[in-house]
């Protein structure tokens, strides 16, 4: 009964359609347009409900999933297919479904507005993207990625989001940007003065090389020529029997390299007692010191625990006392590495020193040490005791020029060149005025340094597009 009665109605709805059919283009394009939308509105949702409904008296549809199945003529469905075909494939090509692959070819407008700052009307533009995107040239895969049938499904695997566009696309650039880096060890890069730098080793004393970014033609010219000057310079000193590759430092605190003496030394305290022991690399071998100073060192944390105490902080008042007691003795300095006061002499040409830790001596009774250590020898007849031939100021940064009988204050301004300034003797009327007035002036000029320094770093973190990416951030949008 149920098929008698559907081909009655398919019967009458055949004859009706032949009987109205004639002289009724604009209602047929009525239809047209009435199924398009259907079509769309089904299309754009997920899972769409279904039902059926009439479309202008004519026929019967039915909407599944976005795919609307009517019944009628096949005459009269053969075209209002053919246009449905038509428009789906046009909205495919010109990224109207939902997950749908944009075009570079079709024009027409979208029909899903986008929440990004580029517009979705017209002709998809590839050269306004370059305006807005930071510097990509590697990454040419911008679009969606859909799956499942008819880009009704997106799938969690493959789905990619947009890339960020405009000022927001720039921020999330910089903030995603690493700092400058490189893989050689001793290569650095200064982000202020643009130039990489090389630390090398020559003739035992360590130096600086320095590849300017504009003298080499760009970012990774210079870093490449730091690279290879680092590299020849270990190469070098790996010949001359002084490897300097990676034996400074080890992984474990407490363990390092005394590359003058060509061993590895273990440090721990006991009942807050710094404690030392030294392996040969001559006798074990380079890997071998080092493990045989890693193995001790863990040894002693586990039989002294908690045992690291804080050495005295070398502040600005403990450093002024120290320059001041190191000039007084010829033979006794200060050794920043170990924290500690030395006394060194000669003996059989060869350099010897001794050194006395400041935060378990104290800075006097360290110095006390050293220079009781600097008297024996000299008494011994290794070394001599004399006052320094030149006048000392006992402040850092501050010295006496013996030919033109003027003290000189210097310090290194904020692109690290030395500057200067002369207190001559005639000038000042004695040599306690000059003195001051050189002292006071290079502690001024250090403090002043410090502040220009600071509101450098500050102007450029807060335009850290501008300090990345310079003038290509600012080009105009067309």
């Amino acid at each position: 009964m149920w098929s008698a009665s559907r081909m009655g109605n398919k019967t009458s709805s055949d004859s009706k359609s032949a009987d109205e059919g004639k002289g009724k283009d604009k209602k047929g394009a009525s239809a047209s347009s009435s199924l398009e939308v259907a079509s769309t509105i089904g299309a754009a949702s997920t899972r769409a409900p279904t039902g059926t409904c009439a479309g202008s008296g004519d026929d019967n549809m039915t909407h599944v999933a976005g795919a609307t199945e009517m019944s009628g003529s096949v005459s009269e469905m053969m075209p209002l297919n053919d246009r449905r075909e038509r428009n789906r494939q046009g909205r495919q090509d010109r990224g109207g479904r939902v997950g749908g692959d944009p075009s570079d070819d079709e024009g027409g407008s979208s029909d899903d507005d986008s929440n990004d700052d580029e517009s979705s009307s017209g002709d998809y533009d590839d050269e306004n993207d370059e305006d807005y995107d930071p510097p990509d040239e590697d990454d040419d895969d911008d679009d969606y990625e859909s799956s499942g049938s008819g880009g009704d499904h997106l799938s969690d695997s493959t789905y990619k989001q947009p890339k960020a566009t405009g000022k927001a696309a720039v921020r999330a650039a910089v903030r995603a940007t690493p700092v400058h880096q490189s893989t050689v060890q001793g290569v650095f890069f200064d982000e202020q003065r643009r130039f990489w730098t090389a630390q090398v080793r020559v003739n035992g004393k360590w130096k600086s090389r320095s590849f300017g970014v504009r003298k080499y033609g760009g970012r990774d010219e210079a870093r490449r020529a730091a690279e290879e000057c680092r590299l020849q310079n270990e190469q070098d000193n790996e010949k001359a029997g002084r490897p300097i590759k990676s034996y400074k430092k080890s992984e474990i605190t407490g363990v390092y390299r005394d590359d003058e003496r060509g061993r590895w030394v273990a440090s721990w305290y006991e009942s807050s007692k710094q404690k030392l022991e030294y392996f040969s690399v001559a006798k074990l071998g380079e890997e071998g010191a080092k493990q045989a100073a890693i193995r001790r060192r863990e040894m002693m944390e586990k039989i002294w625990p908690d045992q690291r105490i804080a050495a005295i902080t070398v502040d600005r008042k403990n450093q002024k006392l120290i320059d001041q007691l190191a000039a007084k003795v010829k033979g006794v300095y200060f050794d920043k590495a170990h924290n500690a006061l030395e006394a060194y002499w000669n003996e059989g040409g060869k350099t010897c020193t001794k050194g006395f830790a400041i935060n378990k001596h104290g800075i006097k009774g360290a110095y006390d040490k050293a220079v009781a250590v600097r008297k024996a020898k000299e008494a011994s007849g290794a070394a001599s005791l004399k006052q320094p031939a030149e006048r000392q100021s006992g402040h850092r940064g501050v010295r006496w020029d013996k030919r033109r009988k003027r003290w000189v204050a210097y310090w290194p301004n904020p692109s690290c060149k030395q500057q200067t300034r002369c207190f001559p003797l005639s000038e000042y009327g004695s040599d306690s005025a000059a003195l001051d007035a050189a002292i006071r002036c290079r502690e001024k000029m250090v403090e002043q340094t410090k502040r220009e320094k600071q509101d450098k770093l500050m102007s450029s973190s807060k335009r850290p597009s501008d300090a990345i990416y310079g003038s290509s951030v600012r080009r105009k949008v067309k």
